[in-house]
């Protein structure tokens, strides 16, 4: 996978002079790769942790409320950190 990852980027033109850093989870074999080209300072993460937040809320309570629905939006569409908190904050009460 590592050597298919930077093989992309030397053979698409359009990314050879890039900066760019991503990671890539396999879940079959439950391995992480990560690629990263060029001056890469720190890796930016803040909203993918949104993502899993969703999941999360989606496998614990399949029927969202119209209150669920809206920190929903405000946390993916506004990359709203609170909404995102408050989602949080409601999977860890289920799961106690």
């Amino acid at each position: 996978m590592d050597k298919k990852v930077g093989k992309l980027s030397q053979t698409n033109t359009d990314l050879k002079n890039e900066n760019f850093d991503f990671t890539i989870y396999d879940v079959a074999k439950q391995k992480t790769y990560r690629w990263s080209q060029g001056k890469i300072s720190q890796m930016y993460t803040a909203s993918t942790v949104k993502v899993p937040i969703l999941i999360g809320l989606l496998h614990q309570d399949a029927k969202l409320t119209a209150s669920d629905k809206k920190l929903v939006a405000g946390m993916i569409r506004q990359s709203s950190n609170a909404d995102a908190t408050a989602i949080f904050k409601r999977l860890v009460e289920l799961a106690d």
